[in-house]
């Protein structure tokens, strides 16, 4: 999985706001114009983003829930009804929520990039300035407060997204580099199905607030994560915890960029929390491929061919077991070794071929 994190400011402009008043004046001739007053009454410049947190719940290795909370707080002596929320990307199946689980309506990108454009001509630096402030940000939204329930002065509040997770899940492959180091380096990852995701978010001077990123495996499971930055510094200590604890949350902070943009990168996995047993069935998977070598050469050494009978019952033995794994082993995480479990039954079968032929 790559999944993106998304860096966002709140601030409304001077230029947005007006934008917002002009589209807000054109009413269709069977609106309502009292209606259309209230909603231009909430444009004010200084909303400010305080945090936003951004949460994966993994329900199953492969199933998450995503959602993201955006807390903001209105220091001036007004009271507005609508927030602009500038995503770095479209976002499946987007819904908006109050703090008391009220679902928001949201004015789309088409139309809010509409609002804008129509200024353009009018006030192109502003535009210009605009345009530059959130070139990083492809999806741009209006989300409208309840009119009854505005944000007032002082007030903080935190608005809850909910969206569909668009990245595939992607799997160590056994082919990793680095298998050898002292016995199999990342040997979980070799003999079974390990889910790994990677996780980005990019941090500009421009934004004043923190964010959150928390990240919580499915039940039975442990999260293994590194990290790694690329570009400017944090403006604040950053803070990572959980990558190498055998627990199922990683949670860190990140800072705005002190004086140039920086990149976060995080990768992590997903482990099973049977590692006794794990190591139980590699063990039990090399000791049944050396049977099965072994099965093989023997049938033609003459020396010791009174031991044949002895070779073939343990390898009718590993056979037996190793099927009895295939259809007993039914968690995704084994899927692999199952498959892999393929290789000492055809040594085996092999074996048994040429005890036949000789």
């Amino acid at each position: 999985m790559n999944f993106e994190y998304q860096s966002l400011s709140i601030t409304m402009s001077e230029f947005l706001k007006k934008a917002f008043d002009r589209f807000f004046s054109d009413d269709p001739p069977d609106s309502d114009p009292e209606s259309s007053k209230n909603e231009q009454d909430g444009h004010h410049k200084d909303i400010r983003m305080v945090r936003v947190i951004d949460r994966t719940i993994h329900v199953s290795p492969l199933d998450r829930e995503r959602e993201m909370d955006y807390v903001i707080s209105n220091p001036t002596n007004e009271e507005f009804n609508f927030v602009f929320l500038p995503l770095r990307e479209f976002k499946r199946n987007l819904q908006l929520f109050d703090e008391d689980g009220t679902q928001l309506n949201i004015y789309e990108n088409r139309r809010v990039e509409d609002m804008i454009e129509r200024l353009k001509g009018a006030n192109p630096a502003e535009w210009g300035e605009f345009q530059e402030k959130f070139k990083e940000y492809d999806y741009k939204t209006l989300v409208q407060l309840p009119r009854d329930s505005p944000v007032k002065s002082g007030d903080y509040r935190t608005i809850n997204s909910t969206f569909d997770q668009s990245e595939t899940v992607s799997f160590h492959s056994i082919s990793d580099p680095k298998i050898y180091r002292g016995w199999i380096s990342g040997w979980k990852r070799k003999f079974f199905r390990i889910p790994t995701f990677r996780a980005n978010v990019e941090q500009f001077p421009t934004n004043h607030h923190d964010e959150f990123i928390i990240i919580k495996g499915p039940p039975g499971y442990a999260t293994k994560g590194s990290t790694r930055r690329e570009g400017g510094e944090p403006a604040r200590d950053l803070y990572e915890n959980g990558l190498d604890d055998d627990t199922r949350v990683i949670s860190c902070r990140l800072p705005p960029a002190e004086d140039r943009k920086y990149e976060w990168n995080l990768q992590y996995d997903l482990i099973p929390n049977h590692g006794g047993l794990m190591f139980i069935l590699v063990i039990y998977l090399l000791l049944s491929i050396v049977a099965a070598a072994a099965s093989i050469t023997v049938w033609e050494v003459s020396s010791i061919s009174d031991a044949q009978g002895l070779i073939q019952a343990t390898s009718g033995a590993f056979v037996t077991a190793t099927l009895g794994l295939i259809f007993a082993l039914n968690a995704d995480w084994t899927d692999r070794y199952k498959m892999l479990c393929i290789l000492p039954l055809l040594l085996h079968g092999g074996a048994w071929a040429l005890w036949q032929i000789a």
